[in-house]
């Protein structure tokens, strides 16, 4: 009778961990590894579209990609055109004919993942900021808890540790801090905390304006006064005057940006927006129900055309009530000209002061001016919107949803909603024993 032996099985997780660990261990140590957690779920983040990773969920590659985007929006900013750029990051990051100077290296336990979880959004009592989610389908799976360790090593041969080593640190404090894994980030998604680089037990307002200010200095970031022709960081920091529960804080600043692009006739439940896109649709196909082809509000200009909300990320899809068909238009998709999206400038997001409080935080990313728009609908072709006025409209009329408490009307939306009394009532709340 022979005897068998049973093999144990190949754990490829630890074979991978070993093997990255030899690779690595001829190259200087830029930083202990840190402990970073996961304390917003996460929403997608795996090789293909809305899908989580089972076996990694945390991708090396996904935080290079992170990494790239931060550097850029921070030390990056100091570069003076797009080319500039591009062969300083190419420098750090390597391109397809340069190696790159840093390697991430990510590691965590199983149990230190929890199971994927679902989100079901028919559901009334789920604790995530509806807003943010309202048109992912049903039984979204997300990943919810999640502690890693992340190590990035520099290449040996760079010439220029301690520049290399700040270049990195500075798009490290974005990412965790203004970023986050997953889909959606800008809205609060998968956020981090890690001890290290977060505004650990800052507790007030003061606190974290300062924190913010001092690692602009520390990082030697210098924020130009003009966009560049990318995303770069800016002063636009606003936080909440005192700490709360994760999903608290982070419910709040969704509720004031909802409740700002939201505005709409106050005399009545659902009554028509006092933004103007609604009526500029209008105007531009014919086609209004009764009493919906005079403008609202009555003191808006005649035939004023204006898309000021594009500047809060495209695309955004205009859709009128269904038992006005064939009266008021059909849905209308609003693009930027010549492409499929534009990111929102604006993060709204919980910033951990530990593994579970945070403050809700308002962040505007300096992008470039929108050039122009394009109108997707049924029907005749819709004009292309190329004219600056209808982007970045001027015009002053009563319940002017760009008009600021003072009385003062902004082109920019976003610096509108930054004066807006949803935004200024948030920062001056004090939201400490909501949980």
């Amino acid at each position: 009778m022979t005897r068998e032996s049973s093999k144990p099985k190949t754990n490829w997780h630890d074979v991978k961990h070993a093997i990255d660990t030899k690779i690595h261990e001829d190259q200087r140590l830029f930083i202990e590894p840190l402990t970073i957690h996961l304390v917003t779920p996460m929403f997608g983040g795996g090789p293909q579209s809305n899908s989580i990773d089972q076996e990694r969920p945390i991708r090396e590659s996904a935080i290079r990609g992170h990494l790239r985007f931060w550097w850029r929006a921070t030390r990056g900013a100091a570069c003076k055109n797009a080319n500039e750029l591009s062969k300083r990051e190419a420098e750090i990051f390597g391109h397809t004919e340069q190696a790159s100077q840093i390697q991430v290296v990510t590691h965590y336990e199983k149990d230190e993942v929890k199971r994927n979880s679902k989100v079901f959004f028919k559901k009334k009592n789920h604790p995530f900021p509806r807003y943010v989610l309202s048109n992912m389908k049903d039984k979204t799976p997300y990943l919810m808890k999640a502690q890693f360790s992340l190590n990035i090593r520099i290449s040996k041969k760079t010439t220029d540790f301690e520049l290399i080593k700040k270049e990195v640190e500075a798009a490290l404090w974005a990412w965790i801090n203004f970023g986050g894994l997953g889909s959606r980030t800008r809205r609060g998604c998968g956020s981090l905390y890690c001890k290290q680089f977060s505004p650990h037990n800052k507790r007030t307002k003061s606190q974290l304006e300062k924190w913010f200010e001092q690692k602009l200095l520390e990082y030697d970031i210098k924020l130009p006064a003009s966009s560049r022709e990318w995303p770069t960081l800016s002063r636009e920091f606003k936080v909440q005057a005192f700490p709360s529960s994760m999903i608290s804080s982070w419910r709040s600043v969704i509720q004031i940006y909802e409740t700002f692009r939201r505005r709409s006739n106050p005399t009545k439940k659902m009554g028509r927006s006092c933004w103007p896109e609604a009526d500029t649709i209008r105007l531009l196909t014919g086609k209004a129900k009764s009493g919906h082809h005079i403008p609202y509000p009555k003191e808006k200009p005649f035939k004023y055309q204006a898309f000021p909300r594009a500047q809060f990320g495209l695309p955004i899809q205009f859709r009128f009530a269904p038992k006005d068909s064939g009266k008021d238009p059909d849905p209308v998709t609003l693009l930027p000209k010549g492409k499929d999206r534009l990111a929102s400038p604006l993060i709204l997001k919980p910033l951990a002061i530990n593994q579970k409080e945070s403050v809700g935080m308002v962040m505007v990313l300096q992008q470039p001016k929108i050039e122009a728009l394009s109108l997707l609908g049924y029907g005749k072709p819709l004009p292309n919107v190329t004219d600056e006025q209808s982007i970045y409209p001027t015009a002053t009329y009563s319940k002017n949803p760009l008009q600021d408490e003072s009385g003062r009307t902004h082109s920019s939306a976003i610096q509108a909603f930054l004066h807006s009394k949803e935004v200024q009532t948030f920062c001056q709340k004090n939201h400490k024993n909501k949980h």
